[in-house]
């Protein structure tokens, strides 16, 4: 049952950690420092390894904190 079914390179997967954390000592959460990561290859466009998986994104969710007036 432990039996390996797939394996994905480290340098392949989008995590927090694969960014460095400031050297000044500011703080940044995980969900912060991905946001952070996914902004920096987004930016990188097509040359980005990541890039399939960027351009499928929404652009804008759909949640109550990018909602306008109305749309509340």
């Amino acid at each position: 049952m432990d039996e390996i079914v797939m394996e994905i390179p480290k340098d392949c997967c989008l995590m927090a950690n694969s960014m460095e954390r400031e050297e000044s000592g500011t703080y940044y959460s995980d969900n912060r420092m991905l946001s952070l990561k996914l902004l920096q290859e987004d930016a990188k466009g097509s040359d980005s390894l990541h890039h399939q998986y960027i351009s499928c994104l929404p652009e804008m969710p759909d949640i109550p904190i990018t909602w306008d007036r109305e749309k509340k």
